[in-house]
């Protein structure tokens, strides 16, 4: 099959050029055409809640997980065409229905006494964020005073919904606990 693409024309993309390049792709129906490459990824980490000054969760409670982006190992030079504030105001804000994400949330807790604590991330949607779409609990196993590290995974699609309002992540212990060291990893892995 031959292309209908005039390559010779075509500029090679560059280190200086790849947050506007584009992608040439082929429809089911044979006909060919450039379209956005809008993958890439950030890494996101809080500077507010630190070792020295961590976040206070209270038992039962759904507490919004802030993370700011502030920290100096924050890294934005790869996230092509994804913009700054697809993370803002503690909030993954897609661009478009459609679009789907790969999700990392990482941060360090302790807690006061109990052995059979539990901590649930819960990923929240919606005009008031009351519509779960996503839940993982994990027991925080080791011992009273010492911290754990807690690492979240997960892919979300950009419903309607979600992409009106975006997604908040939330987090709600079986005891009071604190947290920091919180960071957020975001990939766009499509673009409709």
């Amino acid at each position: 099959m031959s292309s209908n693409i005039p390559w010779d024309s075509i500029p090679a993309a560059t280190e200086d050029n790849k947050r506007a390049a584009d992608m040439l792709i082929r429809l089911d129906n044979g006909q060919e055409r450039r379209t956005g490459y809008d993958g890439g990824w950030m890494y996101l980490h809080d500077a507010t809640h630190t070792s020295g000054n961590k976040q206070s969760i209270t038992a039962d409670t759904e507490t919004l997980l802030t993370i700011d982006g502030l920290a100096a190992d924050s890294v934005t030079d790869f996230r092509r065409g994804m913009p700054l504030d697809v993370w803002d105001n503690n909030t993954l804000q897609p661009q478009a229905t459609g679009e789907t994400f790969e999700i990392n949330l990482t941060f360090r807790v302790s807690k006061g006494s109990s052995t059979s604590t539990y901590i649930r991330v819960e990923v929240m949607i919606g005009e008031t964020y009351s519509t779960l779409v996503a839940e993982d609990r994990r027991p925080l196993i080791k011992g009273s005073g010492v911290e754990d590290f807690v690492f979240f995974n997960g892919t979300l699609f950009a419903t309607n919904e979600m992409g009106a309002y975006g997604a908040r992540f939330f987090l709600n212990c079986s005891e009071d606990v604190s947290v920091w060291d919180k960071a957020i990893y975001i990939q766009r892995t499509h673009s409709p």
